[in-house]
């Protein structure tokens, strides 16, 4: 009786031993997980550069890069989802205020300007509470990164893409296109001096 509860025990662990090397083996590597992110569409341009269609999981690529690689970025934003619409990007944030991290859903209004990103603040809200005027006074008081500015006139954040920490590239915007939900980025290969 013994050597059948060991016989069934043994074939139980073997089994669950099995179903958890099947598992592991199905773990995707980092290499694919990289491989796996969508691929941005080159569009070719008449000028020296190409442009970029950049769609919304590039972006939440690149803040979730920024919060884990940008110290100046990770003291101020906990966390940041953005969703693009036809002319306006909701925005899932949440604002690092002294030891807490305050939630909001911020709508956006983007527009390009002189090569920048410009994102007007057109309503912010905590809940069902709207507080964009709360928002605004946070934003303009919060230690930003050095390529992104507030305009209080406009209620913007001017993202100044040509400063961004990139390596032997140079950003510039060229429009954001409400139907295709996409920024377009003109992207030159640096020049070293």
């Amino acid at each position: 009786m013994w050597k059948r509860l060991f016989g069934v025990l043994l074939s139980l662990h073997l089994l669950m031993l099995a179903a958890a090397a099947t598992w592991y083996v199905r773990l995707p590597r980092a290499n694919s997980v990289a491989s796996s992110l969508p691929a941005l569409a080159p569009v070719t341009s008449a000028s020296s550069g190409i442009d970029v269609q950049v769609g919304q999981q590039a972006v939440n690529a690149f803040l979730a890069q920024a919060l884990k690689n940008q110290p100046e970025v990770g003291r101020i934003l906990a966390n940041a989802d953005v969703t693009m619409g036809n002319h306006v990007w909701n925005a899932d944030i949440g604002i690092r205020v002294g030891t807490q991290v305050v939630p909001f859903n911020v709508t956006f209004v983007p527009t390009v300007s002189n090569g920048n990103l410009d994102l007007h603040i057109a309503n912010a809200a905590m809940g069902p509470t709207t507080v964009t005027s709360t928002l605004i006074n946070i934003v303009q008081i919060l230690p930003l990164p050095h390529y992104v500015q507030f305009d209080p006139g406009t209620d913007s954040l001017q993202i100044d893409l040509s400063s961004l920490p990139t390596h032997s590239v140079q950003l510039h915007a060229v429009n954001y296109s409400s139907r295709q939900h996409a920024l377009t980025v003109l992207v030159n290969l640096a020049t070293s001096g």
